[in-house]
């Protein structure tokens, strides 16, 4: 009988003295490199806007705009369209991401059927297209994201500026006849001044969480204020769609 006990007595010593070693372990996973491109709002606790470039930024718009003659085809609560992204400066909406391939989120107004066509275009310093695609728009209004497609062909270079522009067509046998929003996205490469600065993937990352937990207040509040920071509170309550085909 002592024989047995004092058996598991040392088959309990040598299992703790295992586990501890175990413990004491590094953790390679928490080792590994932080991926450079990765933003988590949580650990972001404001967007910083960065400074313009010294050469400038081309001016764009955030908010719909249309010719007079478009207008006359088009309902005029399609000019409710706006892109969410910061105006560093009046008519310029511009923004950094570390990312290749970053998501451009758009305010979509509720619009009659025919009015349901629309393309994103992202093009290149000398006006290339990297990225051109049609898109159909939801009956309701809500936010929608337009994802660069994850393929190297779409992939956008370091300290390389593009220009985004969305259109919606007021009439699919006219396209002539649109309201746009455009602007600039550049990307930059991650580094500790400028983690708080990447708008697209502040964004990105913030709206995803709040579509996988719709409920989450913590999540919601974020967002009123991210959308107070770029003077788009007005947009703070409007839901998040899980929309569109992209062609």
């Amino acid at each position: 009988m002592k024989k047995t006990k004092l058996v598991i007595a040392l088959l309990l010593a040598s299992c703790l003295i295992q586990s501890s070693a175990l413990n004491a372990q590094p953790d390679n996973r928490s080792q590994q490199p932080n991926d450079p491109t990765q933003i988590r709002t949580e650990k972001v606790s404001r967007y910083v806007p960065p400074s313009l470039p010294h050469r400038g930024v081309p001016r764009g718009r955030r908010k719909g705009t249309a010719s007079r003659i478009t207008l006359r085809s088009c309902p005029l609560k399609v000019l409710n369209l706006t892109a969410l992204v910061p105006e560093i400066e009046k008519d310029k909406p511009w923004g950094l991401t570390f990312v290749e391939h970053p998501t451009f989120w758009f305010f979509i107004p509720a619009l009659p059927e025919k009015v349901r066509s629309a393309e994103f275009v992202l093009q290149d310093a000398k006006d290339r297209d990297v990225y051109r695609t049609e898109l159909g728009l939801p009956a309701t209004s809500g936010i929608i994201s337009i994802d660069l497609p994850n393929s190297p062909q779409y992939s956008l270079e370091i300290d390389k500026s593009y220009r985004w522009t969305f259109k919606i067509f007021c009439d699919p046998q006219q396209p002539r006849y649109y309201v746009t929003v455009e602007g600039i996205v550049k990307r930059v490469a991650k580094n500790e001044s400028n983690v708080n600065s990447a708008w697209y993937d502040i964004l990105t990352d913030l709206a995803n969480r709040r579509l996988a937990a719709p409920e989450d207040i913590q999540l919601r509040d974020r967002w009123t204020q991210l959308m107070r920071q770029i003077d788009l509170e007005a947009l703070a309550q409007t839901p998040l769609l899980n929309c569109c085909g992209q062609n």
